[in-house]
């Protein structure tokens, strides 16, 4: 699994358990396997649809996370244990802070 894939696999997961949309998975893992950047991945999600559900919110994380300075590849992030510490908490961070956004979402 690519480092990016796993993240926005983890986004999924997190918006799906948060606000519902029905079970979480992945629909068609080779959109997911090109992916580079939370940037590149906004419009695959939004277009291709590559998780069962969710997708549109994860695509909102995404693009948060790429403003908030994850703009790199993460294969070429300067330190990838910080990364793996810190993602998690801007994840969950996104999640609180735009709660009435990702739940507007949700009802689409």
């Amino acid at each position: 699994m690519t480092k990016i894939k796993y993240w926005l696999t983890l986004i999924n997961k997190k918006v799906i358990e948060r606000f519902g949309g029905g079970p979480h998975g992945i629909r068609y893992d080779s959109d997911l396997e090109r992916i580079d950047t939370f940037q590149q991945a906004v419009p695959i999600l939004l277009k291709d649809h590559p998780f069962t559900n969710g997708n549109k919110r994860t695509a909102y994380v995404a693009f948060r996370l790429h403003y908030l300075g994850h703009q790199l590849p993460l294969s070429e992030a300067p330190d990838p244990e910080h990364m793996v510490h810190v993602l998690p908490q801007k994840i969950d961070y996104i999640l609180k802070e735009n709660k009435e956004w990702l739940e507007a979402l949700a009802e689409i």
